[in-house]
């Protein structure tokens, strides 16, 4: 466990874009912190042991039966070890807990199977000895202003989510983490420094495959040359996009290490949001249902909690890019051609990796309101638009289509 903490040898993490709605938070971390805390004032018998269950990532036909089989094993393997009947509360997130099968479940890579969930093959294996809760929170948070556990029975079973679990714990208000890249510790800071450095370097990072995310090498090394811009502005004198000649990252790297990252890059950052305001931004990001939309389970973007986004993290660009996506979408070309040319005017813009989307986009909008000589000019940016390591940005699944 220590081994992930900050300083270690292998402390890294994985960026997402904030709208994502998946497990790797900064809050495990915090939680590990804790943790350790507690096993120092306690005897050692007393002590809260961690385990992490899951094999490496790896690319395959069945993805999340792979995943889910192998921690399975490995849970009833560690579980049949302990003394004096031990317990375990596992954490695990969303399907991964349900009690039932999921039939025809189609993962990242878009094969389609049915899909034995960790809590199904351990509800088969304990039986009773085994129980599966689920987090909830109810259109009403009114109704409760406290934690409540309610049991799946008769009565319920049939009413989602009940049928999934033994039981629900009902909050009162929704509980976001933050996504590491969101928290500018120096550790963090460093780690994505160092990340970016090693693509440029050697076109590639030193992280383990992230073949279960669809997060590769490349998609992290994008994400981290936004970052780095995001937080040290002008210091990172760097444009991914061009349409000429520009300077090189490893020079602008060179120059951002000389004159930030002497030990406490922290100390130089542009943006550095309290932790609470994060939280919220990524719960609005997250209620934007940008993902479901893109999944296409969802008509539309809800702009509402984008606005909310903005407005409460305006340095960050994503939210703007979705308002102008979203606009576009519904017809609103006018609405959605102002968002995307207030993204053009700020200098961060050039180095996120929907910039040649969202001049299409822009020059869309452009074409619709009949201004064809703005048409013409960011359909001929978007066109001319490149990047020194000639990465291909198009047909990402997570960041919209024209």
């Amino acid at each position: 466990m220590e081994r992930s903490l900050p300083g270690s040898i292998g402390y890294n993490f994985i960026m997402f874009y904030p709208w994502m709605q998946t497990a790797w938070r900064y809050e495990e971390l915090l939680l590990q912190k804790s943790i350790i805390e507690i096993n120092n004032s306690v005897s050692i018998n007393e002590q809260i042991k961690l385990i992490f269950p899951e094999l490496q990532d790896v690319r395959h036909d069945q993805l999340m039966n792979y995943r889910d089989s192998n921690a399975a094993k490995n849970i009833i393997s560690i579980m049949d070890k302990t003394e004096n009947n031990e317990k375990a509360v596992i954490i695990y997130g969303a399907a991964h807990a349900r009690t039932s099968i999921i039939k025809d479940y189609t993962d990242v890579f878009s094969n389609k199977y049915d899909w034995l969930p960790l809590g199904y093959r351990l509800k088969q294996h304990y039986g009773s000895d085994f129980s599966s809760y689920s987090f909830y929170y109810p259109p009403n948070i009114d109704l409760f202003n406290e934690s409540k556990l309610l049991l799946s029975n008769n009565a319920n079973k049939k009413i989602e989510p009940f049928n999934y679990f033994d039981g629900i714990i009902v909050e009162p208000q929704e509980l976001y983490g933050t996504f590491y890249q969101y928290n500018p510790t120096n550790e963090n800071l460093e780690f994505i420094f160092n990340l970016v450095e090693n693509y440029a370097l050697y076109n590639q990072n030193k992280m383990t495959d992230t073949a279960n995310f669809v997060f590769d090498q490349q998609r992290q090394f994008l994400l981290g040359l936004y970052y780095l811009k995001l937080y040290f502005g002008d210091k990172f004198d760097y444009s991914f996009w061009r349409t000429e000649s520009s300077k090189e990252l490893l020079t602008a790297l060179y120059e951002l290490r000389r004159d930030a990252f002497n030990g406490s890059p922290n100390a130089f950052i542009k943006v550095d949001h309290p932790y609470d305001t994060i939280v919220l931004y990524h719960n609005y990001m997250a209620n934007s249902n940008i993902e479901d939309f893109l999944d296409k389970f969802i008509s539309s973007i809800n702009e509402e909690y984008l606005l909310k986004a903005r407005e409460l993290f305006p340095e960050d660009l994503w939210a703007l890019f979705w308002l102008g996506f979203s606009a576009a979408e519904k017809g609103q070309y006018s609405e959605g051609l102002s968002y995307f040319q207030t993204l053009f005017e700020s200098e961060l813009s050039y180095c996120m990796e929907i910039l040649p989307l969202a001049y299409r986009k822009a020059a869309l909008c452009a074409g619709k309101e009949n201004n064809m000589e703005l048409e013409h000019k960011y359909a001929y940016i978007a066109a001319n638009l490149y990047n020194e390591y000639g990465i291909n940005v198009d047909g990402n699944q997570y960041t919209g289509h024209l």
